[in-house]
């Protein structure tokens, strides 16, 4: 009953990978768009629901479909992990939304959202592992980064090093950032 909410996107990518290589490819769209309209229905039969016990779900299954949800994401953008991080903004809310409900004071509030920040991080750090063992591991990546970006330059392998590091490191600062500015937002907004 929880995961009724969450049921649009799984059943579109059901609905599409699970046509592949049963249909052509020109058709494959129209079980993926049943499977998201099903998932849709679904989902307006059970919202109400879903937000009235929403915030009583146990953490480590909100933290099972927000690692679902990041495979999926990274997966989706064809392992660039940058559209990872904005997951995290929704998380944020969450947390903070969370401790409102349950009447916690501002600094369990904090604390909660730093952990929250900090699992994002984590989940994102292994996606930017991932990330970047795909990118090293495939002998086009600097021709894809130069026929996708337009460059005017030849891309070297210390060039790819360099925004796998440097690339990574920031995008994790930014979740963390994303998710803590939602979060205190959320607070803000909500006492």
């Amino acid at each position: 009953r929880y995961l009724s909410a969450h049921l649009a996107p799984p059943a579109f990518l059901l609905g599409w990978w699970g046509s592949v290589g049963l249909l052509p490819e020109d058709k494959v769209f129209i079980p993926a768009m049943t499977g998201l309209t099903l998932g849709l229905i679904l989902d307006a039969c059970y919202w109400r629901n879903w937000l009235r016990r929403g915030y009583n779900v146990k953490t480590p299954v909100m933290a099972a479909l927000y690692v679902f949800y990041s495979v999926c994401i990274l997966g989706f953008f064809m392992g660039v992990p940058v559209f990872n991080a904005l997951p995290g903004v929704l998380v944020g809310i969450y947390a903070a939304r969370k401790m409102v409900v349950s009447g916690q004071d501002r600094a369990v509030a904090q604390r909660s959202l730093r952990r929250a920040a900090r699992f994002c991080v984590g989940v994102l750090a292994v996606c930017c592992v991932t990330s970047a063992l795909l990118a090293l591991t495939d002998p086009y990546t600097a021709a894809n980064l130069e026929s996708m970006l337009h460059l005017g330059l030849t891309v070297t392998r210390p060039m790819i090093y360099g925004l796998i590091v440097i690339g990574g490191g920031g995008l994790l600062l930014v979740q963390y950032g994303l998710v803590m500015l939602a979060g205190r937002w959320t607070l803000a907004s909500s006492r």
